[in-house]
């Protein structure tokens, strides 16, 4: 392997004879800037020139550095600002370390990136370890900063879109993760501290997604007591926060900005009933109880008058359109005076015709109470059994997956 630089044969022979005393020093200097080689064991090399201190290009097929250690760091790189260590490649790997015990890389920059590995069309790093993290990343936010700084960043920055990249792509061919975000800061979370374990962002894509062939897609889980294990947050007007669907059956639940929830399918309540939440003119907002029926029905009221003992009444429009015409429906009569009786004598899907009992000719005004079947009803049982079996078998199956990661083996890097 050769450096770019050229360097003079009374160089190269004052560099082989520090190396063979292993415990001199050795200062050289040449017109690119101050160049100082400190021989030792290794040799570490400093400078203040803009472009890099060492650069080694390897124009056949084999590697243009390797480092080497038996227990300490095969290669070690730091950078006041600039890149610490730079791997590019045309065709191989950008950069690739390995290490039986210790850190297979460690870089550390002050500002800059401590790690940059590009590849044009291989991978720009690849980490692997046989019973540690293949790469480990910890980052230090000082007090005086408030934005979000990350450990790991992961970038795609390609054009096209004939295929799937990804910024940090990680994967496990056993129990463990593919990809492990870490949060040790064990002050209280408040609008400055984020405390994130993993942070992803998307322009215009999904930040965030997770796939299982034959396991649970995503699993979220919370020791505290006082918060929630999953939050959903829109930010702008008319954004739905969440949305869970199946998409082989169509079946979806949603809640919008508003928190009205939409589902295609029923809402099962516990033995305590369904609880609805009405605002009073107090300004107190008050739970009642939902009334319950043994088959799917829905009613609409009114008023009407009688005059000479008779009146006709239409249903209104929308209601008329919803309920099932091939099923009778219920009327309920309330007189609002003193009258001999009312009665139903005709109804139709779209009206009905209300008289005084005993030919009465009374003029007065009354109430009505109108329940039908819904027209998309017609098929559902009375009084169905329920389908909390089904969800109690499939809490059980999760719990078995023991997807969960063992959370007190994981640590700081």
């Amino acid at each position: 392997m050769f450096r770019h630089r050229q360097v003079s044969a009374r160089v190269w022979f004052l560099t082989v004879v520090g190396v063979a005393c292993m415990g001199a020093t050795l200062t050289l200097a040449n017109a690119g800037g101050l160049r100082a080689h400190i021989i030792r064991a290794m040799a570490v090399v400093t400078c203040t020139n803009g472009s890099a201190c060492e650069q080694y290009d390897n124009k056949g097929s084999g590697d243009a550095l390797d480092g080497f250690a038996t227990s300490g760091n095969g290669l070690a790189g730091s950078a006041t600002k600039g890149t610490g260590v730079a791997g590019l490649a045309t065709s191989g790997r950008g950069l690739f370390g390995q290490s039986a015990s210790g850190d297979a890389i460690q870089a550390v920059s002050s500002s800059g990136v401590a790690v940059n590995a590009v590849s044009t069309s291989g991978k720009g790093a690849t980490f692997a370890s046989t019973d540690a993290a293949g790469l480990a990343a910890q980052t230090k936010k000082s007090s005086t900063l408030t934005s979000l700084v990350a450990g790991v960043e992961g970038f795609d920055v390609g054009t096209t879109e004939t295929s799937q990249t990804a910024g940090v792509s990680g994967s496990t061919p056993n129990s463990g993760a593919g990809v492990i975000g870490l949060n040790t800061d064990a002050t209280s979370q408040t609008a400055n501290n984020a405390a994130v374990g993993v942070y992803a962002q998307s322009v215009n894509g999904t930040s965030t997604y997770g796939l299982s062939l034959n396991a649970v897609g995503g699993w979220f889980e919370n020791t505290a007591s006082s918060l929630f294990t999953l939050i959903g947050q829109a930010d702008t007007t008319g954004a739905f926060p969440f949305l869970a669907r199946n998409k082989a059956e169509g079946g979806f639940v949603s809640v919008d900005g508003a928190g009205n929830l939409a589902a295609t399918g029923s809402c099962s309540c516990g033995s305590k009933g369904c609880l609805q939440i009405h605002h009073s003119r107090i300004g107190h907002d008050v739970a009642v109880y939902a009334s319950g029926s043994t088959e799917s029905r829905v009613e609409d009221v009114g008023d009407a008058t009688l005059v000479n003992g008779r009146a006709v009444v239409q249903l209104a429009r929308d209601f008329a359109a919803l309920i099932d015409s091939q099923v009778h429906y219920h009327v309920f009569l309330t007189p609002m005076g003193d009258s001999r009786g009312l009665y139903v004598s005709q109804m139709s899907p779209t009206a009905f015709e209300v008289r005084e009992s005993q030919h009465g000719r009374s003029t007065l005004e009354f109430d009505y109470r109108v329940i039908a079947h819904p027209a998309d009803t017609a098929t559902l049982a009375r009084l169905p059994a329920p389908n909390l079996g089904r969800v109690r078998a499939m809490v059980a199956k999760v719990d078995a997956l023991a997807s969960r990661p063992a959370i007190s083996a994981l640590g700081a890097p």
